[in-house]
């Protein structure tokens, strides 16, 4: 039986948005390195490891998912491996459901160990990782977790960014009548029947079918369809990624001048304030090092034979300006803050407890201990030798850190706005200290 007070068990009560590491945490590093150790932590050229459904077979995996179901109160949480070189990560929050965006805040509770839902309300999650991310040997067990709580952030936004629920629900809504302007059956059922209900009823099944031999079957399959596409991804790399951000590109300029702005909006108040919760959810559970350590190597990756285009002089400076100015147009539509954002974002949440003299001298040693973690790595990375177009880009990430308080201007807005750490505080403090949390709920 895991204790479910902090590793430090002096801590005797929530220190604001500081919660630090919890031993489930820890344990789910510990498991990921047995995976690891288990499979293999090579990125080959066509991947495969732990082919057939062993990985998700596994008894690390699976209790991974128990962690991850006692951590944040899940009454099921389905862990899909991804058969995808790229570095990425995703979820199906339970707060991007109809009834999930209106009641989640109101069945947080909030413990010394983090945030959680109360087991009664049955909620639901499925998070996916790619194996190239899993298996990548530059990424450690610590970093995996940083990115794991990220999109389990996902599932909590709502719980203190009240303003998110409204930004959601409009946006089914869109997606709804979308679905019947042009005829689109696929997303009519996928915006009808999204519940926590439905969740429930996906993320149980799924866990149930990894179990049999019908999952191993699909695992094989899916990685046998993988492989050309894998190898598709590292040859063709630059143009790919070049279509991928010119694409965004003038996505984001064509939806800002058809809404008049509206779609900057929404998703600024909607899925860029997600995004950024969940960047502070990893470092107020003690992950925020290992987050931002996560991100700078993601944003270092070179994928294939971008490597040859980057480090040739000339071109490689044309390409990282290129994704600056694909980025800077694309940003009017896409939901993730760039690289010095997010690392503000982390540090913000952070320090913040600081200036409450309330906080006792252990957890201040702590987030002292973090944020000097934190600042020696952003002084690491500034120092870093990095391929022609990499340099472009930290120097343009180096610039938005200073000149933007929050990192970046959509950042600096929405902060302004928000005053985001202060309501984070304020919802968890309230949320701790209400009675009706020490209550079941139905």
């Amino acid at each position: 039986m895991i204790d479910s007070m902090f590793i430090n068990s002096d801590l005797h009560s929530v220190n604001e948005a500081y919660f630090g590491k919890s031993p489930r945490l820890v344990e789910i590093e510990r498991n990921i390195k047995a995976i690891r150790s288990k499979f293999g932590t090579s990125n080959s050229l066509i991947g495969g490891a732990g082919l057939g459904g062993a990985v998700e077979q596994s008894a690390e995996w699976k209790r991974i998912r128990t962690l991850i179901e006692e951590q944040f109160g899940f009454y099921s949480v389905s862990l899909i491996l991804l058969r995808n070189a790229q570095l990425n990560a995703c979820t199906y929050p339970i707060t991007w459901t109809w009834d999930g965006s209106v009641e989640a805040s109101e069945y947080l509770i909030v413990k010394k160990d983090g945030m959680k839902y109360t087991k009664e309300t049955k909620f639901c999650t499925i998070i996916c990782i790619t194996e190239g991310l899993l298996f990548d040997k530059e990424f450690t067990e610590g970093e995996i977790v940083g990115v794991l709580l990220h999109e389990i952030g996902h599932n909590f936004d709502t719980t203190v960014y009240k303003h998110v629920t409204s930004f959601i629900l409009f946006s089914l809504v869109i997606d709804l009548m979308a679905s019947i302007q042009f005829i689109d059956p696929m997303l009519f059922l996928q915006t009808i029947t999204t519940s926590t209900g439905i969740r429930r009823g996906i993320s149980t099944n799924l866990n149930d079918l990894m179990n049999t031999k019908i999952w191993a079957i699909y695992d094989t399959v899916k990685w046998i369809l993988s492989v050309p596409l894998t190898i598709l991804d590292k040859l063709l790399a630059p143009i790919l990624k070049m279509f991928a951000y010119g694409s965004a590109a003038v996505m984001g300029v064509w939806t800002t001048l058809i809404t008049s702005g509206l779609s900057t909006f929404v998703m600024l108040g909607g899925r860029y304030s997600a995004e950024n919760f969940a960047d502070k959810f990893a470092g107020m559970h003690g992950y925020g090092y290992e987050q931002i350590t996560a991100l700078k190597k993601i944003e270092n990756h070179t994928l294939g034979t971008e490597f040859i285009i980057e480090n040739i002089p000339i071109i490689g400076h044309a390409y990282g300006l290129y994704f600056i100015a694909a980025g800077m147009l694309a940003g009017l539509a896409e939901p993730h803050p760039v690289f010095s954002a997010r690392v503000k974002s982390i540090i913000g949440v952070i320090s913040s407890d600081l200036k409450d003299k309330r906080i006792d001298k252990k957890t201040r040693d702590l987030i002292k201990k973090d944020l000097d973690k934190i600042n020696k790595s952003l002084n690491d990375y500034a120092k870093q030798d990095v391929s022609y177009s990499k340099a472009v880009l930290r120097a343009y990430y180096e610039f938005l850190y200073k000149m933007y308080d929050k990192g970046d201007l959509r950042s600096t807005i929405m902060a302004g706005c928000l005053d985001d750490e202060n309501v984070i505080n304020r919802e968890l403090q309230y949320k701790y200290n209400n009675p009706m949390n020490k209550m079941k709920v139905r």
